[in-house]
Protein backbone atom coordinates (compact mmCIF):
# COMPACT_ATOMS: atom_id res chain seq x y z
CA UNK A 1 0.00 0.00 0.00
CA UNK A 2 2.62 2.73 0.96
CA UNK A 3 4.13 1.75 -2.17
CA UNK A 4 1.44 2.11 -4.08
CA UNK A 5 1.21 5.57 -2.45
CA UNK A 6 4.53 6.74 -2.98
CA UNK A 7 4.86 6.23 -7.02
CA UNK A 8 1.18 7.80 -7.28
CA UNK A 9 2.59 11.16 -5.06
CA UNK A 10 5.29 11.10 -6.84
CA UNK A 11 3.18 11.26 -10.15
CA UNK A 12 1.28 13.67 -9.33
CA UNK A 13 3.89 15.84 -7.95
CA UNK A 14 6.32 15.45 -10.68
CA UNK A 15 3.75 16.03 -13.48
CA UNK A 16 4.69 18.97 -16.23
CA UNK A 17 1.13 20.37 -17.13
CA UNK A 18 0.63 22.48 -20.75
CA UNK A 19 -0.05 25.73 -19.17
CA UNK A 20 3.36 25.87 -17.50
CA UNK A 21 4.52 25.55 -21.23
CA UNK A 22 1.86 28.54 -21.90
CA UNK A 23 3.73 30.87 -19.56
CA UNK A 24 6.78 30.50 -20.95
CA UNK A 25 6.04 30.79 -23.94
CA UNK A 26 4.33 34.23 -22.88
CA UNK A 27 7.05 35.23 -20.95
CA UNK A 28 9.46 34.66 -23.86
CA UNK A 29 6.84 36.83 -26.39
CA UNK A 30 7.08 39.72 -23.98
CA UNK A 31 11.12 39.89 -24.28
CA UNK A 32 10.70 40.56 -28.41
CA UNK A 33 10.56 44.05 -29.98
CA UNK A 34 7.29 44.31 -31.58
CA UNK A 35 6.98 45.77 -34.91
CA UNK A 36 4.08 47.81 -35.52
CA UNK A 37 2.63 48.62 -39.22
CA UNK A 38 2.46 52.35 -37.78
CA UNK A 39 5.27 53.86 -36.47
CA UNK A 40 4.69 57.76 -35.00
CA UNK A 41 6.31 59.61 -32.05
CA UNK A 42 4.47 60.28 -29.40
CA UNK A 43 4.68 63.95 -30.34
CA UNK A 44 3.14 62.88 -33.28
CA UNK A 45 0.24 61.06 -31.91
CA UNK A 46 -0.36 63.40 -29.44
CA UNK A 47 -0.75 65.84 -31.95
CA UNK A 48 -3.37 63.50 -34.02
CA UNK A 49 -5.24 62.98 -31.29
CA UNK A 50 -7.61 64.55 -28.78
CA UNK A 51 -6.11 64.41 -25.17
CA UNK A 52 -8.61 61.76 -24.33
CA UNK A 53 -7.78 59.90 -26.88
CA UNK A 54 -4.49 60.49 -26.37
CA UNK A 55 -4.27 59.57 -22.53
CA UNK A 56 -6.38 56.11 -23.47
CA UNK A 57 -5.04 54.70 -27.26
CA UNK A 58 -1.22 55.54 -26.16
CA UNK A 59 -1.06 55.73 -21.95
CA UNK A 60 -3.55 52.65 -21.36
CA UNK A 61 -5.92 54.77 -19.47
CA UNK A 62 -9.84 54.06 -19.89
CA UNK A 63 -12.74 56.50 -19.36
CA UNK A 64 -14.61 56.35 -16.82
CA UNK A 65 -17.65 53.64 -16.75
CA UNK A 66 -20.87 54.55 -18.51
CA UNK A 67 -19.53 57.87 -19.87
CA UNK A 68 -19.27 56.88 -23.41
CA UNK A 69 -21.37 58.10 -25.74
CA UNK A 70 -20.99 55.05 -27.99
CA UNK A 71 -22.31 52.89 -24.92
CA UNK A 72 -25.19 52.98 -26.93
CA UNK A 73 -24.14 52.47 -30.10
CA UNK A 74 -25.69 49.79 -32.62
CA UNK A 75 -24.61 50.18 -35.50
CA UNK A 76 -23.65 47.69 -37.75
CA UNK A 77 -20.28 47.44 -39.27
CA UNK A 78 -16.74 47.01 -38.27
CA UNK A 79 -15.16 48.59 -35.65
CA UNK A 80 -11.54 50.16 -36.03
CA UNK A 81 -8.93 51.94 -34.03
CA UNK A 82 -9.53 55.25 -33.75
CA UNK A 83 -5.73 56.38 -33.99
CA UNK A 84 -4.70 54.00 -36.74
CA UNK A 85 -7.70 52.36 -38.31
CA UNK A 86 -6.60 48.98 -37.64
CA UNK A 87 -10.28 46.56 -37.79
CA UNK A 88 -10.87 46.00 -33.92
CA UNK A 89 -13.84 44.10 -33.77
CA UNK A 90 -17.21 43.12 -35.71
CA UNK A 91 -20.65 44.61 -34.51
CA UNK A 92 -21.78 41.07 -33.94
CA UNK A 93 -19.67 40.09 -31.88
CA UNK A 94 -19.79 43.61 -29.46
CA UNK A 95 -21.34 42.67 -26.48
Amino acid sequence: KISVLLIALTLLTSCKGVSQEKEMVSDQNKNDAKEFEVQKTEAEWKAELTDAEFYVLRKAATENPFTSELLDNKKKGTYVCAACGTPVFKSETKF
